[in-house]
């Protein structure tokens, strides 16, 4: 999930340079495939989403050797959200 996670994330970063882009004249031919307002909404949705198991595993990689008195509180975090 961390993958999607990122490029969710780098795909809203980009939303105003992609909606400037399908809007130019040479891409007539794949303007369709431009993001409604809706569409933006539910990438944000998602990306909420999996923020949390991103935050989890990037907790849990920072150590080298993740510990039992590591893992619990940061699983008991990542079912409470």
């Amino acid at each position: 999930w961390d993958s999607i996670y990122f490029m969710i994330n780098r795909l809203r970063v980009l939303q105003q340079a992609l909606d400037y882009f399908f809007k130019l004249p040479a891409q007539r031919d794949i303007a369709d495939y431009k993001l409604e307002e809706l569409e933006w909404l539910i990438l944000q949705d998602i990306e909420l989403v999996l923020e949390i198991p991103h935050l989890a595993q990037q907790g849990m990689s920072a150590e080298s050797t993740p510990t039992l008195g590591a893992v619990v509180p940061t699983f008991e975090e990542f079912i409470t959200r």
